[in-house]
């Protein structure tokens, strides 16, 4: 008995030493991080951390591509896309959280600045796992009927050619790990169990959700324009409606700057720069709120 309650004041004592000292690293960190932030404006640290995982996250992609582009064009597109849609999957999950733990986003810019290397995970974890070759991870464009078995699968029955091995590593861990920071973070406030499990499953299936929206935002724009503008119902916009709405040259002011290979990627980066700025404004508010 004597020397269990000698085991259990030594480990006691080092857990409470582990403790401490992670504690000193996280204020060192949080520290830096405030003191580069008040030195080059706020959300410096966060937007230096985000761009260099993109331009890694690109490096690895070309790498596997054997930087096989057409055109300097067609690059800028590709990091331009690249850059776009995870700016608007951070600041839709930063804002979506900051609801879910009701506080201002500038609360929770340490955890994002975390997570900016998530991004680098699924061309990397590809590139491992062909050996240098990589997968083809595109947009999911499919029907609604058709979204609808790939979300309750999550990401399986994928379209053919397309592989979300990658992603699919990538998004459970974010998802798991940002559920289970919301469910640490409502047990510390509330010490109720029951509520931080549920809040973990909550918070899990729209994490989920937002990086399902964004990883098929084509299909979901195509239902929104021919609804508005076509008068179609959603159940009967096809996957030839969304390829002729995004791979169909349009012209622009009398100018065409689209052609078939890059049209795509340059309605979605129009796209995702328009809907950028409202959720930047709505993040701003937040944070003055």
């Amino acid at each position: 008995m004597k020397c269990l309650k000698k085991c259990r004041k030594i480990i006691s004592k080092d857990t409470r030493r582990l403790i401490s000292f992670k504690k000193k690293k996280w204020v060192n960190f949080t520290k830096n991080i405030d003191k580069n932030d008040k030195k080059y404006g706020e959300y410096f640290t966060f937007f230096v951390a985000f761009i260099t995982s993109i331009f890694i996250r690109f490096f690895v992609v070309a790498v596997s591509a054997k930087f096989s582009y057409s055109s300097g064009k067609m690059l800028i597109d590709f990091i331009l896309q690249d850059f776009l849609i995870f700016l608007l999957s951070f600041l839709s999950i930063w804002i979506v959280l900051s609801y879910i733990l009701k506080c201002k986003p500038s609360k929770l810019k340490y955890l994002m600045i975390l997570a900016t290397p998530l991004v680098v995970l699924p061309p990397l974890i590809d590139f491992v796992a062909t050996k240098g070759g990589g997968y083809w991870s595109f947009y999911i464009n499919e029907s609604l009927r058709g979204l609808y078995p790939i979300y309750v699968t999550f990401f399986d029955n994928l379209p053919s050619a397309i592989e979300y091995f990658g992603t699919r590593i990538m998004v459970f861990f974010a998802v798991f790990m940002i559920a289970l920071y919301v469910a640490y973070v409502i047990f510390a406030k509330s010490r109720s169990f029951v509520k931080s499990v549920i809040l973990f499953f909550i918070t899990a299936i729209i994490m989920y959700s937002i990086f399902f929206f964004y990883a098929s935002f084509p299909s979901w724009f195509s239902f929104f324009y021919f609804s508005i503008f076509e008068h179609k119902s959603i159940m009967s916009v096809s996957l030839a409606d969304i390829s002729s709405l995004f791979i169909t040259p349009h012209e622009i002011f009398h100018a065409n700057p689209f052609n078939i290979s890059n049209a795509l990627l340059k309605k979605l980066n129009m796209i995702y720069a328009l809907l950028v700025i409202p959720l930047i404004l709505l993040k701003e508010k937040r944070d003055k709120n």
